[in-house]
């Protein structure tokens, strides 16, 4: 499950990710190939830059699912594979209602606004 939450992120994020360096790249091409007075000054920025923008968007686009795929087995191997969430069973319907410190009276209580005392104001 892991390996596929992995390859799920990279083909949503793969899109954006390629839109805005493919920007990115295309803004600073003029900057690192234009000829002209200066460009001697800028032409070694925009290489910097440009350089700097392919090797994150190759870092994430590749290193990063690797190593989150690594981690994610390196786990199951030294802990074991864990039981996956099942979000789509709904909860036992006989959930106790004592108000001693169950489940559903602590979620009852944290349901129950408060409405805070205004600085300055002293209770009477």
């Amino acid at each position: 499950r892991p390996q596929q939450a992995v390859l799920e992120s990279v083909r949503t994020r793969i899109r954006p990710i390629f839109m805005t360096a493919s920007i990115g790249l295309f803004g600073l091409l003029p900057l690192v190939t234009s000829p002209g007075a200066g460009s001697e000054l800028y032409r070694g920025l925009g290489a910097v830059l440009l350089g700097g923008l392919v090797a994150s968007t190759v870092f994430t686009l590749i290193f990063v699912p690797a190593l989150f795929s690594l981690v994610f087995q390196i786990r199951d191997r030294l802990w074991g594979r864990r039981p996956a969430l099942d979000l789509e069973t709904p909860a036992p319907a006989s959930v106790p209602a004592s108000p001693g410190g169950s489940l559903a009276a602590a979620q009852v209580a944290v349901a129950v606004p408060v409405e805070p005392t205004p600085v300055g104001v002293a209770e009477r």
